[in-house]
């Protein structure tokens, strides 16, 4: 574990604010191939159950990313303005160019589905699919991670770190060998409680996740550190929603024992919330690198042995 932890201190470089280059990105020549698109992962006739996937040109055994977008659990897709400033595909290029197949599904969200619960099975569907049909598109359904943004950072949180929460869904013990959550959502109760604008907090938090209880449940936060979960990188911009930074610095004081071994965690200078999925792929891209490394190093085969 050594050998990711210098990996990632070498990817803490001084980021420069830039203009959105996503779009770019998302279009630029490129040795990523998307090799599915449109492709359903659950044959139920629903938008929301289709995903994409990209993968570097000619890979075989590659390391596997399954990226989740955010939105507030009530908006975006896996093509969100994609035409205007390239999301999410750009995800997707970028990860690929670095030998990491990518898989961008899209999931129900709120009102569509009335709790948290649903979108998990969502992924949990995504997951499935991907193990069983990813060797086709070069990677290894030994070498998957999860990754989301935001509200997407929750989601794959708790999903890797609640007890029975993947075996109730479906997969086996041992199938997501880490996760990555860039300016995840990870203490829901607080920000429930701290919601900006207030009205949020009647108009999504509470209707979403319910009880003080039921989002003291929600948060991965509390079980980070205190189960067997897998190993987990957590990035923020500095100059996040005050949520996030908040968030991050209470993760990395649960998960001190672990950090450098089992957890890992970025702090990029300039980044906002946005920033940390727009400038995926391009000059100043810290987000990207980090993640691709991550998953080359935490599911390399030789860790198996």
């Amino acid at each position: 574990m050594r050998r990711l932890a210098l990996v990632l201190a070498g990817l803490l470089l001084t980021a420069t604010t830039t203009s959105c280059l996503a779009l770019h990105n998302r279009w630029r020549t490129s040795l990523a191939v998307q090799t599915a698109n449109d492709v359903a992962y659950l044959d139920d006739g629903d938008d929301k159950h289709r995903l994409d996937i990209f993968a570097p040109s000619g890979a075989r055994g590659a390391p596997v990313v399954i990226f989740v977008h955010g939105g507030f659990w009530r908006s975006g897709d896996r093509s969100y303005f994609e035409n205007v400033v390239g999301l999410y595909g750009n995800v997707g290029v970028a990860l690929a160019d670095m030998g990491v197949v990518t898989v961008i599904p899209s999931y129900r969200l709120y009102p569509q589905v009335g709790a948290v619960d649903d979108m998990l099975d969502d992924l949990g569907a995504v997951i499935r699919f991907t193990r069983d049909h990813i060797a086709v598109h070069g990677g290894d359904p030994d070498r998957i991670i999860l990754a989301g943004h935001s509200a997407g950072g929750q989601l794959v949180t708790l999903l890797a770190t609640s007890p029975d929460a993947l075996k109730r869904r479906g997969i086996e013990a041992g199938v997501i060998k880490g996760v990555a959550g860039i300016s995840g959502i990870y203490d829901v109760l607080a920000s429930a409680n701290s919601a900006d604008p207030p009205k949020d907090k009647a108009e999504l938090w509470d209707p979403l996740f319910g009880s003080d209880d039921h989002k003291q449940a929600a948060s991965p936060l509390p079980l980070f550190g205190t189960t067997d979960h897998p190993p987990l990188l957590l990035l923020v911009g500095d100059a996040d929603f005050r949520s996030c930074l908040r968030d991050f610095n209470s993760a990395q004081t649960a998960l001190q024992p672990l950090q450098g071994s089992r957890a890992f965690f970025v702090r990029i200078a300039g980044n906002t919330h946005e920033d940390m999925v727009l400038e995926i792929g391009t000059a100043t891209d810290e987000v990207g690198p980090a993640v691709a490394a991550f998953a080359r190093v935490i599911t390399d085969p030789a860790r198996r042995h």
